[in-house]
């Protein structure tokens, strides 16, 4: 692992969720090498200055790599709030991704992670930037 890796991920573990940054925070995946993920705060759609950083920096580390950005929404609200949030979540990342990588760019909306505590779960108001060549 290069030093530049090693430190990004040593601050990503010493926060918990990621690097915090305004209105979301980022975590990288559980496979690291595949994706990011963006957290939001409930209804909120902007990123932070410490998570663009950190999609600009996983970009750099695979330039020109096809990405998948698909973002959701927690349950609350309703069906066509949900969709315009999950869509405009996603191309908040994809505007910090512009020119590193190609794109493809999605809105889910609600969806409730297996796992999660129910429809106003923080972790089901994300964004997942995924690589297209991963898995």
């Amino acid at each position: 692992m290069d030093m530049r890796r090693h430190m990004r991920a040593a601050a990503i573990a010493a926060l918990g969720f990621g690097v915090l940054g305004g209105a979301a925070a980022a975590q990288e995946s559980a496979a690291p090498a595949c994706g990011v993920t963006i957290f939001f705060n409930a209804g909120q759609t902007v990123i932070g200055r410490q998570a663009r950083d950190v999609l600009i920096e996983y970009a750099r580390d695979y330039p020109g790599a096809p990405m998948v950005i698909t973002g959701y929404s927690d349950a609350a609200g309703s069906a066509a709030a949900n969709q315009a949030v999950s869509l405009q979540r996603a191309r908040s990342v994809a505007a910090a991704l512009e020119g590193t990588a190609i794109l493809t760019v999605s809105g889910a909306g609600a969806a409730v992670l297996p796992g999660t505590s129910g429809q106003n779960d923080p972790a089901n108001r994300r964004v997942d930037a995924v690589r297209q060549d991963c898995g």
